[in-house]
């Protein structure tokens, strides 16, 4: 008899120590959740009806718009025991003796179907608490991971007002340049730079448009000059016409670690932490593990991951439409 009550005995404290890193976990998670809020492991309230200690696993406190929040966590660990309809209804009159604005029950295998439907009519959340580090409290979750890849092409509208100087170089066939890859200057030449300048600097400002379809970019500046061939020629117009496209692709992916609250109503899961492996393309050439999308038609969830990705600004990335170029004579 000895033996066996020594075994019920280490069995009890192995439930209750797992029992205790359950709350612990479930109030860091809501101390990361809320980090302005007061959270309070195994706190005590008075009830108001019954005048006893209730002890709550998890309080968290809180105030707004000068009224005092009171939410309730309790913790459950059965196994793999579903919560039943009876622990619904013993947590649901705690929070009516001790006055609780929000009732979250935690129950790690989950709750049964009457137990849901208690809940759903009583207004309390019935959650799960998960970590990737814990086997017990795992999670098979997948995290939906949309990328998106910007395309930009420009087509260049140049205007120059023709000086004596490309009035003689006009005597015969010239190359005028067409693209914001032309050097300009203020000052013929002592200090230049090009269309792609212009861009990288409101790029840089985060000015730059970045929604799908044309849109137009004045970069004229008065005193600009573009170089044609060995001749500086005054600008009167410059005027980029920017195309973006965009390409989505899709797929889920697996965290190598997270921490969060999953609502089983809403099945959103509530993360904290969350880290996964790098999963863009170096050379942003995605393989057949994506599935190519219109990545304004995906619906995006609290849980998806959105990644925008554009080609750096530069010369051997550029694609350019040939655009038009008009010469006006002095009278």
């Amino acid at each position: 008899m000895l033996i066996v009550f020594l075994k019920i005995f280490t069995n009890f404290r192995k439930t209750m120590k797992k029992g205790k890193e359950y709350e612990q976990l479930i109030a860091k998670i809501y101390k990361e959740l809320s980090p302005d809020a007061t959270v309070t492991l195994n706190d005590k309230i008075k009830g108001f009806v019954s005048g006893i200690d209730r002890e709550i696993d998890v309080t968290i406190r809180s105030s707004i718009a000068g009224h005092d929040i009171l939410i309730a966590v309790q913790a459950k660990d059965y196994g793999k025991k579903p919560a039943d309809v009876n622990v619904v209804g013993t947590f649901k009159a705690v929070l009516d003796d001790i006055k609780a604005s929000k009732g979250i029950l935690i129950c790690t295998s989950g709750f049964s179907k009457k137990a849901s439907q208690y809940a759903a009519n009583c207004a309390i959340d019935l959650c799960t608490a998960h970590d990737a580090e814990t086997r017990n409290w795992k999670l098979d979750l997948k995290i939906p991971f949309l990328a998106i890849q910007l395309e930009e092409s420009f087509v260049v509208t140049v205007g120059i007002s023709a000086n004596k100087e490309l009035i003689e170089l006009n005597k015969r066939d010239i190359q005028v340049p067409m693209d914001i890859r032309a050097t300009l200057s203020f000052d013929k030449g002592k200090n230049v730079f090009t269309g792609i300048d212009l861009i990288k600097e409101i790029k840089d400002s985060g000015k730059f448009p970045k929604k799908a379809g044309m849109h137009q970019i004045n970069l004229f500046k008065p005193g600009m000059e573009i170089l044609i061939e060995t001749v500086y020629a005054p600008l009167n117009k410059l005027i980029v016409n920017c195309t973006i496209c965009k390409k989505g692709y899709f797929k889920y992916v697996d965290p190598v670690s997270y921490r969060g609250i999953r609502n089983l109503s809403t099945n959103n899961f509530d993360y904290t932490h969350l880290s996964l492996e790098a999963l863009i393309p170096t050379d942003n050439v995605f393989d057949d593990s994506w599935e190519i999308v219109d990545p304004d038609a995906v619906p995006i969830t609290p849980l998806t991951l959105s990644v925008e990705i554009s080609s750096p600004f530069e010369f051997q990335n550029l694609k350019q439409i040939p655009g038009d170029i008009k010469i006006l004579k002095k009278s």
